[in-house]
This record gives C-alpha cells, structure tokens and sequence, in this order.
C-alpha cells in the first residue's frame, strides 16, 4: 500500500514537501531567534534562510518528487528563478507585515510561505522539472 501511494507524484510532492515546509517554517524562528541576540534583523536572517532551503528543497524535489533526470543547471536556474522572485517579494510582504501590521515576524514568515507553498508545487511541476 505505501509503495503504490509513494508511487504517485502528487503524494511525493506531498511527503517532501511536508519536510521541506515544516523545516522551511521552523529554520526562519530557529535561525532568527540565534541571530536576534547578537543584533541581526529579521531580513538578513531571511536572506540566508532562502539561500539554505533553496539547495535543500531543489535536492529533496528533483530526486524524490520529480524524479527528474535533465540538465541539472539548467533546472535549478528555473528552480531559482522562482525562489528568487518568491524572495523579492517577501522582501517587501514581511517588512509591510511587521512594521504596518505589527505582526510578529515568524507569524508574518509564516503565512507567507503558506502561501508560496502552493504556488511553488505548480510552477515546478510545469516549467523546472517537465519532463
């Protein structure tokens, strides 16, 4: 039963992506609440954040969920394009949420990946990883 439901692209995505958001939503709260003390903003905690689960969740989607052969350059440019644009405008929604909202930064990071998650799974599925 678990290979047949494994076997199913959707249910990948699903399991991956089950481990790469829950990291994605937690490394954010970890790695700001290590680099708050020492005076490092929320913004550049997000920056290497990004950077971080990037590399992880290209490996983690190519391998396991997209189980894509391809050129590897060419898809992880596609791969960063989307998280670069998902990037900037973060960029702009987390200090909007904060500063006019006054929401807590981790509660802001979070709704937005949220949201991103989606958006996500269908680009990758059309345009990085089509087979």
């Amino acid at each position: 039963m678990l290979k047949k439901v494994l076997s199913r692209q959707e249910f990948r995505f699903i399991a991956v992506g089950a481990v790469n958001s829950g990291w994605g939503l937690l490394s954010f709260p970890i790695f700001y609440w290590i680099a708050s003390p020492f005076g490092i903003s929320y913004i550049p905690v997000l920056i290497f954040t990004y950077a971080f689960n990037t590399l992880f969740s290209f490996a983690t989607q190519k391998y396991l969920v997209f189980k894509s052969g391809g050129n590897h350059l060419k898809q992880f440019l596609k791969f960063c394009s989307l998280q670069g644009v998902i990037l900037a405008i973060n960029l702009i929604a987390l200090p909007l949420l904060v500063t006019l909202l006054k929401l807590n930064p981790v509660i802001s990071q979070t709704l937005i990946a949220l949201l991103f998650m989606v958006i996500s799974y269908f680009f990758h599925k059309k345009i990085t990883f089509k087979s």
